[in-house]
């Protein structure tokens, strides 16, 4: 099992690391239809961040996320057919892949440049599960009053 996002504004691919808790939480939800973790027709959250790394990371190791200044917030995607509205395969290997993730700055910038993405199940704090974090960019990315960077999260089956 692998991710990955997708910078929908320049179309970068950016590999993903499903960290241990996120791999074990994710074989919970297919295999024993377990909702604890993320409940039946709940939530993802996708974040951004400065840096860390490693599969073992979890949440409350996530520094570096921008304050509310510029209007930032964690985005919701909903586990459905429209938070996730296409499931196909490329070369026999299915995946699914999420709406667009758009993080928007209003009324200043961002205070902090993004380097990563991260992907969790609260829509703010550490009380909770991080499932996958992203390779860095290839720069960092200041998010600017009045723009808007789009981004969407691919969940391969291999």
């Amino acid at each position: 099992m692998r991710g990955e996002y997708k910078y929908l504004n320049s179309g970068l691919l950016i590999p993903n690391h499903v960290t241990n808790e996120g791999e074990t939480a994710f074989i919970k939800m297919i295999a024993q239809a377990a909702v604890g973790d993320v409940s039946a027709g709940g939530n993802w959250y996708f974040g951004l961040m400065e840096d860390a790394t490693g599969e073992a990371l979890q949440l409350t190791d996530i520094a570096g996320e921008p304050s509310a200044a510029g209007g930032y917030v964690r985005q919701a995607i909903v586990r459905d057919g429209v938070g996730f509205p296409t499931i196909s395969s490329n070369n026999g290997i299915a995946y699914a892949e999420t709406a667009t993730i758009a993080f928007t700055a209003s009324g200043a910038d961002f205070d902090t440049a993004i380097w990563r993405l991260f992907m969790c199940n609260v829509v703010s704090g550490t009380a909770g599960l991080l499932f996958a974090i992203s390779s860095p960019l290839d720069a960092a990315l200041l998010i600017l009053d009045t723009e808007t960077h789009n981004f969407n999260y691919r969940l391969w089956m291999r």
